[in-house]
C-alpha cells in the first residue's frame, strides 16, 4: 500500500492511501488524485507499482515533477519518506 499525505498551498493536510494502480495526478477530475493547485497540470504525474516498488514518472507537465527537490527526468522509484513537489504541493510518501 501508497499512502501520500498532502500539503497543499493552502496548507491543508490531507492523507491518502492507494492500492490501486496506475495513480493518476493532476488537477483534472479523472485523476485518481486530484490537486487543485494552479501550477499543476491537468494531467501531471502517474504512480505506478511494478514488483514491489512504486515508480513515480512526469507526464510532460509544464512545471516538472520533483522527487526530494530534483527534477524527474524520466521515471524514479519512490522510497519511505521522499518528498514529491507538483507545483506548491508537497507530498510526503509512506510505504506500508
Amino acid at each position: 500500500m501508497l499512502t501520500l499525505s498532502i500539503l497543499d498551498e493552502s496548507n491543508n493536510d490531507n492523507v491518502i492511501k492507494f492500492s490501486k494502480f496506475p495513480v493518476s495526478i493532476g488537477r483534472l477530475p479523472e485523476n485518481d488524485l486530484i490537486l487543485s493547485d494552479l501550477n499543476i497540470s491537468r494531467i501531471h504525474a502517474i504512480v505506478e507499482k511494478k514488483e514491489n516498488n512504486f515508480l513515480i514518472s512526469d507526464v510532460n507537465s509544464t512545471n516538472g515533477t520533483y522527487l526530494n527537490k530534483v527534477k524527474i527526468i524520466d521515471t524514479e522509484q519512490l522510497k519511505h519518506n521522499d518528498l514529491i513537489i507538483l507545483g506548491k504541493t508537497f507530498i510526503k510518501v509512506y510505504l506500508n
